[in-house]
């Protein structure tokens, strides 16, 4: 795993990263294999206080987006990997923009399939 350069209090304390995965279809399922393969959408939230910025000061942008892709991330983003899958998580998902909002809050929603050992 990724150790995150900073801390967001003075304790040291990691970066709390919030995830939710909706399940949207069971694509497969393979009794002999033991696999499962899953439509699903993965949706991560997490805070980083040093992007964020005065909305006045800057013409009142309140929102960015970033390029996340597995091979170019333009910011920092949370490593998630399911444990009992063949695969990696991200080279499963589609490619898709994280957006930033000037307090410093990323969210970065993506939608494709996790195949996992049943």
């Amino acid at each position: 795993p990724y150790i995150y350069p900073w801390s967001n209090d003075a304790q040291g304390r990691p970066v709390t990263v919030e995830v939710n995965l909706v399940l949207h279809k069971i694509l497969q399922v393979d009794l002999q294999k033991g696999t499962l393969a899953l439509q699903v959408w993965l949706r991560q939230r997490w805070f980083d206080p040093r992007m964020a910025w005065n909305e006045s000061e800057w013409g009142g942008v309140k929102k960015l987006f970033f390029r996340m892709t597995e091979e170019q991330k333009e910011v920092w983003a949370p490593d998630v990997t399911l444990w009992n899958g063949p695969d990696g998580v991200l080279p499963n998902m589609e490619p898709q923009m994280a957006g930033l909002t000037s307090d410093g809050y990323f969210y970065w929603a993506r939608n494709g399939h996790m195949d996992t050992s049943c």
